[in-house]
């Protein structure tokens, strides 16, 4: 799985424009998000945003979708596979996040499908298809119920937001710090939810 910027070669393909969009969008935010900004930052005219976009609904759509297919649905489909322990897939899930940033552009996301809802329609499919994997996984582990329910709600969450809040550094690994979630996450619980 490439996530790599795309090459800026063939005249800025839709690619490209939708990658910048991605950086700009994560960097300045979805007021900052502009055609004459992006043609700027791209060296080109506007007219090469029109060649690939019929509008900007047409972009944020792209946008979005681009967002989804790349840090999602293809995500997804390398850990869909049933034979594979879903310990072991969970656990390379987790380092694949850290390591690719998979999060990197989730809270702007977020922020912008806040007063876009156009984006917030894409976001929900977006979480849809990542709590259907997790919980998949966690399910295959023999986790049900609210203990099912708690540990993809927890996973989710600070998994796709752990960058968003400042923790006090203690000189912890990255790789360290996953090995250790991964453990808090498949911890049987001694307590039987009886609700």
């Amino acid at each position: 799985m490439d996530l790599k910027e795309p090459e800026l070669d063939k005249r800025y393909t839709r690619e490209v424009w939708l990658h910048r969009a991605l950086e700009l969008l994560s960097r300045e935010g979805q007021s900052k998000l502009r055609t004459e900004r992006l043609a700027q930052d791209l060296g080109v005219t506007r007219g090469s945003f029109y060649h690939h976009f019929k509008n900007r609904d047409d972009f944020v759509l792209a946008l979005t979708r681009y967002w989804a297919e790349t840090f999602t649905v293809q995500v997804n489909a390398l850990f869909e596979d049933p034979e594979r322990p879903p310990d072991e897939a969970l656990l390379s899930l987790m380092r694949l996040i850290r390591d690719r940033r998979l999060d990197r552009y989730d809270i702007a996301f977020r922020s912008w499908a806040a007063q876009e809802p156009l984006v917030a329609a894409e976001v929900r499919k977006v979480d849809d298809a990542r709590y259907g994997l997790v919980r998949q996984l966690f399910s295959r582990m023999g986790f049900k119920g609210h203990e099912l329910e708690e540990r993809v709600r927890v996973f989710l969450v600070y998994e796709s937001a752990q960058h968003t809040v400042s923790f006090p550094s203690k000189n912890r690994s990255a790789k360290d710090s996953v090995e250790r979630r991964f453990r808090i996450y498949t911890q049987r619980c001694d307590e039987v939810d009886t609700e």
